[in-house]
């Protein structure tokens, strides 16, 4: 059930909301509390529903910032360290999950070493996917593909690199371009990460030279 507007008020719990959880209770009918306010972690909800005189557990309360953290664990197991854009209950949260935080320093400085993977050339693609027939042509779920990249970077003294993407959008890796010439990187509002083999992440551009589109790009230094 909603929270906000339907079992309280701002600060204020309705008259009638206590008699009603009760009954549901003494009839054995679980009920769990939902809100879609992502600015407050699970355990603030539970602490203004007990100071009402509420009881909740953190099972039964469902928010979007607790969806979020579930999410993450589910389909990138690997992550573990996190930069949030959000309010510090949020923070908190993803802390008590075991993830550390990253701060804008720390991007930061992700970006300056990755826009630096330039001056070499890519030495092996491999491109997996898990696709089924859905019509015509082959469905392939954009959630399941996986692009893995190996460079050898002369930039920093012949170091072979491999750039790992996840959940692929888009790319293109020219069979006749394997020279990296330079390489940027650049982060949209919708979420995705993308890598070009060129000074520009510009749609218009794109397409004269190698790129990625991705949700997750993760990279290695394999051998010095």
């Amino acid at each position: 059930m909603d929270m906000d507007g339907t079992i309280y008020l701002g600060s204020h719990i309705f008259p009638y909301t206590l008699d009603f959880l009760e009954l549901l209770r003494r009839k054995g009918i679980g009920y769990s509390f939902l809100t879609n306010n992502p600015t407050k972690s699970p355990k603030d909800y539970i602490a203004k529903l007990t100071a009402m005189g509420i009881p909740c557990t953190e099972e039964q309360m469902l928010t979007t910032s607790r969806t979020v953290v579930e999410y993450i664990g589910r389909h990138f197991p690997s992550a573990q360290r996190i930069y949030v854009l959000g309010t510090r209950s949020l923070q908190e949260l993803f802390v008590s999950k075991g993830y550390s935080l990253v701060d804008e320093k720390d991007a930061a400085a992700f970006l300056a070493e990755a826009n630096g993977l330039h001056d070499g050339y890519i030495v092996s693609v491999n491109y997996q996917h898990q696709g089924y027939t859905w019509g015509n042509p082959i469905y392939i779920d954009p959630e399941k593909t996986k692009l893995v990249l190996c460079v050898m970077v002369t930039s920093i003294y012949d170091t072979l690199v491999e750039i790992v993407f996840e959940s692929i959008k888009d790319f293109q890796i020219k069979d006749a371009d394997y020279e990296l010439l330079d390489s940027s990187i650049s982060f949209s509002k919708d979420g995705y990460v993308t890598w070009c083999g060129d000074l520009s992440t510009e749609s218009d551009s794109l397409r004269d030279s190698n790129f990625v589109i991705s949700k997750v790009m993760k990279w290695r230094i394999v051998s010095p």
